[in-house]
């Protein structure tokens, strides 16, 4: 048994070795992912009276099945009472959720002073729609998934088989210091030493062996508790949403009964983060762009973490 311990380093080393070369293939498949260029047209028209004038726009695309969101070109063209728009996205057979607004001057007649005014309007767009094309490439969301994944199994195995090697130590020490006490007994009816029976001296090896077998349990009791504690973390936006255009987004984290949460936030601006039960809030989003929330849901000495991100405009 003793043997067997002193190599569980070893074995260790090893485990690391494979779990960082599954991350680290996993972060290289991350960076490939082939962009479409833009083929699909999204078409509206609308009316306007006093020769509308178009100002200025602006066009985001969301793709939800691949999890990213870039701005779309778009082409105008107004006359005398008609505006038309044809917003760019890329024909890749995704889904895409289209949100724009644009800017309107035209002309209205103030009938209680009689006179011709210049005012301004906005028109905002939300649309949804599946393009019917083919994607080619790879996803970079599902990359980024099966690498974040990667790291954290990673990273948690080698917590864990740091953790066994120290108690793997102190089984050794303890399984040493039993054998030692052991044969002390087994030489000596009286250690004038000591001041010690046989009887004595056997008792005490007698406990020193039963310190080594509690120090093994432990071993068993903590790989149990880091590798199969959690096995799963969702988390998704307040009603599946993805974009906000108010200064708060809340998520919603599904794992296991029992765990508790913490989450971190990464973006252009600090939110102030909130946690109740399972739902995340950050309020204070004072600047658009991208925030990616990172959450992770402990129970015990086992965690386990997933990211999500969302958008301010």
């Amino acid at each position: 048994m003793v043997g067997r311990l002193a190599n569980s380093g070893k074995v260790r080393s090893a485990l690391i070795k494979c779990l960082i070369f599954v991350a680290v293939l996993g972060i290289s498949v991350c960076g490939v992912c082939v962009k479409q260029a833009q083929a699909y047209t999204q078409y509206y028209s609308f009316e306007i009276e006093g020769a509308p004038t178009l100002g200025r726009a602006v066009f985001y695309g969301i793709n939800q099945t691949h999890g990213y969101m870039e701005v779309l070109p778009y082409t105008s063209h107004q006359d005398t009472y008609r505006c038309s728009i044809n917003v760019l996205l890329p024909d890749d057979g995704c889904t895409w959720r289209i949100i724009g607004s644009v800017s309107i001057h035209y002309k209205a007649h103030n009938y209680a002073t009689g006179v011709w005014e210049y005012r301004e309007s906005t028109r905002h767009f939300d649309d949804t729609v599946t393009t019917p094309g083919t994607f080619t490439g790879y996803s970079p969301k599902t990359a980024t998934d099966a690498a974040n994944n990667a790291y954290t199994a990673a990273s948690r195995a080698k917590t864990s088989a740091d953790t066994a090697a120290i108690n793997a130590t102190n089984a050794y020490n303890a399984a040493n210091n039993a054998y030692t006490a052991a044969n002390d007994a087994r030489s000596y009816t009286w250690d004038s030493s000591e001041s010690k029976s046989a009887a004595t001296l056997a008792k005490e090896a007698r406990d020193k062996a039963n310190d080594a077998l509690a120090a093994v349990n432990n071993i068993q009791t903590i790989l149990s508790e880091n590798f199969s504690a959690i096995t799963s973390l969702k988390l998704q936006g307040l009603n599946g949403a993805t974009v906000t255009r108010n200064n708060s987004f809340s998520i919603i984290a599904t794992s296991k009964q029992g765990v508790t949460y913490t989450a971190i936030c990464n973006g252009p601006s600090n939110p102030v983060i909130s946690i109740s039960d399972n739902i995340i809030t950050l309020n204070n989003i004072s600047i658009p762009g991208a925030y990616t929330v990172t959450v992770t849901a402990v129970s015990g000495s086992a965690s386990l973490q997933e990211s999500i991100t969302f958008f301010k405009i």
